[in-house]
């Protein structure tokens, strides 16, 4: 059996794959926001798994070839196959262009 943290680590050690990696942070960031959830047991889970999980997802909800889900979406598909049940974290935030601003208005 493995904590969550581990998996996560072990996840990104083992692969150059940045989606991987940029899941990994976006759990990291998560199990530190939740005290207690790096300890969660998640058994032989990994995260490739978590991110074939969210292949699956996409290639069920794909039109056209293409799919596409949110940050949030991508967490709770992998939370979920950790066995965690919890609402979606926020997306993480990025840095807006104010328009207004750069139009002078």
């Amino acid at each position: 059996m493995s904590m969550l943290i581990d998996a996560i680590r072990d996840g990104m050690a083992k692969t150059e794959n940045p989606a991987t990696h940029y899941l990994g942070e976006l759990l990291t960031a998560w199990t530190i926001a939740h005290p207690g959830s790096d300890t969660t047991e998640v058994g032989d889970k990994t995260l490739d798994a978590a991110m074939d999980k969210m292949r699956d997802k996409a290639s069920k909800e794909q039109k056209n070839g293409r799919a596409v889900f949110s940050d949030a979406d991508g967490m709770r598909i992998a939370l979920e196959y950790f066995g965690i049940k919890e609402d979606a974290p926020p997306a993480p935030k990025h840095d807006a262009l104010d328009l207004d601003a750069l139009l002078g208005m």
